[in-house]
């Protein structure tokens, strides 16, 4: 039985069907489908998609895929002091090269790798044949760099790629469950696709009163949830990206199939994914649905967008200081002489390493820190070190640590 794009109609054969990431890739995606759109409008939702996703969703992504092999994304250029860097699957890097004004005097350059460097060198020889390569990368200085400031953090607006995106994830959701449905006319296919004027989008960006799962305090998920109703005569889609974006969608005003109601999730925390049938449906009547639509109006929820963003963005940032945390605590016994100064020295250098290692100042506590003087005599040490613990537990728990964690921490050493 022949297949076609489900926006243009095109016959998909051997040379036009294309591979489709659902959720695009560059949001972490991992559902796919090779039957339901062709090469050409993949290549079109890509270019007209991804730069505005990138854009919004990178900087929750990124921390996530340090641990993530199967968040197979595309690097990412953020600045910092006028410095560009690259965030990888390995970590940030240096994308270019600068010139390092040093004190008295001293300039030079620096090289995100030794590959730039010697790229360099090699444009540098063709004007100077007396330079030597090799000697020159052996003479240089090599130094490990680790960023551990905060790149600034621009709230975007949900723009009109974004409204679309939504409506092509849920469409294509939508064909995957239910490869046989054919639509009562195109007016979700024009929305996608870009030929609806803006006021006539039948999306409203903002509906956050239901939820199909439980709430995960550290996860963050995608979820998608398509509801048909028979005797309403409507099938509506439901999306949350990144646990910040929960829209909600007529796919079809007069759909005449079955009801059911079909979702999917996947936790980019936990690396996984499933499909799932919702426990309640949308709470929303028909003429309520089609009327939260009509009204909506994305300035008054700029606010609760913001806030639910900022949470999502804790959560990406927390997740590496959580998954070391949780990784040192396995490594104590469950519970920790308070008078063996080696042991708590190991956590408080743990600990506080943790802190700066991702970017978490200790400036107001350095004084304390600097008193912590192995060579006191022991009551002092002891006084001391334990009296810098309590201080590292109180910045875990005011960075937003889950309480989890610190409490089980707490337990070990008090």
């Amino acid at each position: 039985m022949p297949q076609f794009c489900i926006f243009c109609n095109q016959e998909l054969d051997v040379d036009n069907k294309s591979t489709e990431h659902i959720i695009p890739k560059c949001m972490g995606g991992n559902l796919t489908s090779d039957s339901i759109i062709c090469r050409k409008c993949n290549n079109t939702f890509g270019t007209e998609f991804d730069e505005s996703l990138i854009e919004r969703y990178s900087l929750i992504v990124h921390p996530i895929r340090l641990f993530n092999p199967n968040l197979k994304i595309k690097d990412t250029e953020v600045e910092l002091h006028g410095l560009k860097y690259i965030l990888t699957a390995e970590g940030i890097k240096l994308k270019d090269p600068y010139q390092n004004d040093a004190t008295k005097g001293f300039s030079g350059m620096v090289f995100p790798s030794e590959e730039s460097l010697k790229r360099q060198l090699e444009r540098m020889k063709k004007k100077d044949l007396t330079i030597d390569i090799q000697k020159t990368i052996q003479a240089a200085k090599r130094e490990k760099y680790e960023v551990t400031e905060h790149f600034d953090f621009e709230i975007k607006a949900i723009n009109d790629q974004v409204y679309r995106c939504c409506g092509k994830i849920s469409y294509e959701f939508l064909h995957y469950i239910c490869s046989d449905y054919k639509s009562s006319s195109d007016l979700f296919i024009k929305f996608v696709l870009g030929d609806l004027e803006p006021t006539d989008f039948p999306i409203c960006i903002w509906y956050n009163d239901f939820n199909p799962l439980p709430d995960e305090e550290e996860s963050i998920f995608h979820t998608i949830v398509i509801e048909g109703r028979k005797d309403d005569k409507i099938l509506i889609g439901y999306l949350n990206v990144f646990n910040c974006l929960p829209s909600l969608m007529i796919l079809d005003s007069n759909y005449t199939g079955p009801t059911f109601s079909r979702g999917y999730y996947q936790d980019l925390v936990g690396n996984t994914h499933s499909f799932f049938t919702p426990s309640t449906s949308i709470p929303l009547s028909r003429d309520k649905v089609v009327n939260l639509i009509k009204d909506f109006n994305p300035i008054e929820v700029i606010d609760k967008y913001s806030e639910k963003l900022f949470d999502t963005l804790d959560k990406s940032r927390l997740y590496p200081i959580q998954r070391e945390l949780r990784h040192f605590i396995d490594t104590l016994p469950p519970r920790v002489d308070p008078t063996d100064t080696d042991s708590l020295a190991r956590i408080y250098e743990a600990m506080a390493g943790i802190l700066e290692k991702y970017g978490l100042s200790l400036k107001i506590i350095q004084p304390q820190i600097k008193e912590v003087d192995e060579n006191s005599d022991h009551i002092t040490y002891l006084s001391n070190i334990t009296y810098i613990i309590d201080l590292l537990l109180f910045y875990f728990l005011r960075s937003r640590v889950n309480f989890e964690i610190f409490e089980t921490l707490s337990k070990i050493i008090q």
